[in-house]
């Protein structure tokens, strides 16, 4: 919805006058509006100056007021002033607040919640257990997220062409993108099940790797499954029905604890696995996601107008092309993410397994907080991809400007939570002594973390949303790569006076993602400007 202004020109002092063409006015940096031609101004220049850049942005998306705003201007050479008053109706934000809302726990990537899980069951096996999972998951999720990422150009496809309402279009280029997601399936076994062979050539110890190779073994079915799941899942999304999503992945993430108990301790007749038990539940919680959500909306109504699997669609290297060209990007993006967090447990593990317990720990703290605003960003992907087809840009820029603050505010809660609880909170992973005492000082850092963690997805997912993702991908590279891992290296191992180990790295992931939030939000404000 285009805004409705109302205009009020007063001339302070009248003379002889002059034809002024193209004045403009603008709400902020991004969007101006030409507020007429030939219009009589006073025997000037005709130069027009505004003294006040204000965003209205803050305001109208968190209270939702119309305010009634006041811009003075010059007229120059004349020493006359003048005044614009603009009623700014830009449209109820009910349907932003709504859709962000309701995706919480939809979007967020159920390894990564469950994974939450798996951390705590295993953490109190054993601190081997909880290390070799540690290390595991940082070689897994690196390549799973680098996968999942290629996928998740999806949704901002299937949200332009909803956005259109090209709903026969959306169910073709589901099927044509499975073929993708089935190729994938086979190439994360493929590296799932060979993966020991690098992890034996780690300075670590050969206990925690052997456990960490079993593991990933166990995982890389699940893993695939969950690959098909996440296909159906953008798809789902991106026609913003995210309420069956939420629903089958709430249900999988509480059926995962039972069945990480059951195998990690080996109740009910099954032998004790520790750490690998997690990745059989895995697998097995994947699988199931996997066929309910193919059952759901092969008999849902909510679908039938796109008829998902009405007839069979052949490969097609145009949708291919496609999907990898805004995936990869994303893809690569994440990994270049989630390899930091991998070469981080890499550095850290020739401390001792009480190190990578201890970083294992914060670091799934901050990572299960951040469910939140990775929602929410995943969300804007799908919002203002929705309203990009809709030919709709300046309800577009409010939806994505929704999503950063909302992440923002979010990420501060998170922060605080953090804060006040986290002792109590890093006892349900551990009880072994020495590695709660070094989760608890890592708390800190953990709730810092959340700060520019939050603010970057929003901006991320937005530009998604727009289908810019080249770009983040560069930043992300530039951010993490080049200035977050060599300064938590150098801080870890010898710092300034003393080497800080695990709380150098921390450092180094905090100064690189800060970077990155504000590099982030320089590239959407130079999206919004030019769409």
């Amino acid at each position: 919805m285009m805004p409705s202004v109302k205009m009020i020109i007063v001339l302070i002092k009248k003379s002889d006058y002059e034809f002024f063409n193209n004045a403009r006015i603008g709400y902020n940096s991004f969007t101006s509006y030409e507020i007429g031609k030939n219009i009589l101004l006073i025997n000037s220049e005709a130069v027009f100056r505004r003294s006040l850049s204000y965003r209205i942005f803050p305001v109208e998306t968190f209270f939702r007021w119309r305010p009634h705003i006041e811009l003075n201007f010059t007229l120059a050479l004349i020493w006359g002033r003048g005044r614009i008053e603009l009623d700014t109706t830009p449209g109820d934000k009910t349907d932003d607040w709504n859709y962000f809302i309701n995706s919480f726990g939809g979007t967020p990537d159920p390894i990564t919640d469950m994974g939450a899980t798996d951390v705590i069951v295993a953490g109190r096996a054993s601190a081997n257990d909880l290390a070799g999972l540690a290390l595991g998951t940082a070689f897994g999720n690196a390549i799973w997220f680098f996968i999942s990422g290629v996928i998740f150009s999806v949704t901002p496809i299937i949200a332009q062409l909803y956005g259109a309402k090209k709903f026969i279009e959306i169910g073709k280029k589901l099927r044509e993108v499975l073929w993708i997601a089935l190729f994938l399936c086979i190439v994360i076994v493929l590296i799932f099940t060979n993966l020991d062979l690098i992890l034996d050539q780690l300075p670590t110890n050969k206990g925690i790797t052997k456990i960490s190779g079993d593991y990933l073994k166990a995982v890389s079915i699940g893993t695939a499954c969950f690959t098909i799941y996440t296909c159906l899942r953008c798809y789902s999304e991106g026609m913003t029905l995210t309420r069956p999503i939420f629903v089958i992945a709430f249900f999988g993430m509480i059926l995962n604890i039972p069945l990480d108990i059951i195998f990690v301790y080996g109740l009910f007749g099954m032998p004790a696995l520790g750490g690998v038990g997690c990745g059989i539940a895995t697998s097995i919680i994947g699988f199931l996601m996997m066929i309910v959500l193919i059952i759901y909306i092969n008999f849902s109504k909510n679908y039938k107008h796109t008829k998902p699997f009405s007839e069979f669609t052949p490969f097609s290297f145009e949708t291919t092309k496609e999907v990898f060209k805004l995936g990869l990007p994303i893809g690569m993006g994440i990994f270049f993410e989630l390899s930091m967090f991998s070469g981080a447990a890499i550095i850290l593990s020739v401390f001792g397994e009480v190190v990578v317990a201890g970083h294992t720990v914060a670091i799934n703290i901050a990572s299960l907080f951040f469910m939140v605003p990775l929602s929410i960003g995943l969300a804007a992907a799908t919002r203002v991809g929705n309203l990009i087809g809709e030919e709709n840009p300046f309800q577009a820029q409010f939806a994505a400007y929704s999503a950063i603050y909302l992440c923002s505010f979010t990420a501060l809660v998170n922060s605080i939570i953090i804060l006040v609880f986290g002792s109590y909170i890093v006892s349900l992973y551990t009880t072994e002594i020495p590695v709660k005492e070094l989760a608890i000082a890592l708390t800190l850092f953990a709730a810092i973390f959340q700060l520019p963690d939050g603010v970057q997805m929003g901006a991320l997912g937005s530009l998604r949303g727009y289908k810019d993702t080249f770009a983040p991908m560069v930043l992300l590279f530039i951010s993490f790569w080049i200035f977050a891992m060599p300064i938590g290296y150098f801080l870890t191992n010898y710092g300034f006076n003393d080497p800080l180990e695990a709380k150098g790295m921390w450092y180094g992931m905090i100064i690189g993602l800060s970077i990155f939030s504000i590099l982030v939000i320089s590239r959407l404000r130079w999206i919004i400007k030019n769409s």
